[in-house]
């Protein structure tokens, strides 16, 4: 709340990964949900971004917790909220975005494609193996020290999925008036 009261009192510089990307998206959909306007400073990638907050040349940024961590950790940066539809159990103590104000909620994701037409049983295979990859202890503790939660969604789960995601993110694009240029 205290970032949305400062954005209405002056233009606040956003730093993100690069056009297009996942923290761009997401600081677009924050502007739209808290009805700010910023000044969008891209980089190309997270290391720049992140270290243009260490050196305070932004106000502020959204990231992906991985590249964030080791500096929310260390004191170095300030988690002020998390995106998801819930607290991060590395970070307890951190509200959600619609907690602190603004309902908004986005997760990043990662998966694995097959080319289109890769008969069903090759799919199902790999689907499996992958699920009982992220199931292990060793996976489940690697992602939980970078912020993440394994998936292992059916394939037909995953496709409802990336196509909501679609919808809702090209609701996003065209409202900010973006294109692919």
């Amino acid at each position: 709340r205290e970032l949305v009261e400062l954005a209405r009192t002056r233009r606040l510089n956003v730093s993100t990964s690069g056009v297009g990307q996942s923290p761009h998206m997401s600081s677009e959909m924050f502007r739209q949900k808290a009805g700010i306007e910023v000044t969008l400073v891209p980089f190309t990638g997270a290391a720049p971004a992140v270290t243009a907050l260490l050196g305070q040349q932004v106000d502020y940024m959204i990231d992906n917790l991985p590249s964030s961590m080791p500096h929310i950790r260390s004191g170095k940066f300030r988690a002020l909220a998390i995106t998801s539809a819930t607290r991060s159990a590395q970070l307890p103590e951190v509200p959600t975005m619609t907690e602190a104000g603004v309902p908004m909620q986005v997760t990043a994701w990662f998966g694995l494609l097959a080319p289109a037409g890769t008969p069903d049983a090759v799919v199902e295979r790999i689907q499996q193996s992958a699920r009982r990859a992220m199931q292990t202890a060793e996976v489940r503790q690697r992602f939980a020290d970078l912020g993440g939660v394994p998936g292992g969604e059916t394939p037909a789960e995953y496709d409802a999925f990336i196509a909501q995601e679609r919808k809702s993110w090209a609701q996003i694009v065209k409202a900010a008036g973006l294109s692919l240029e």
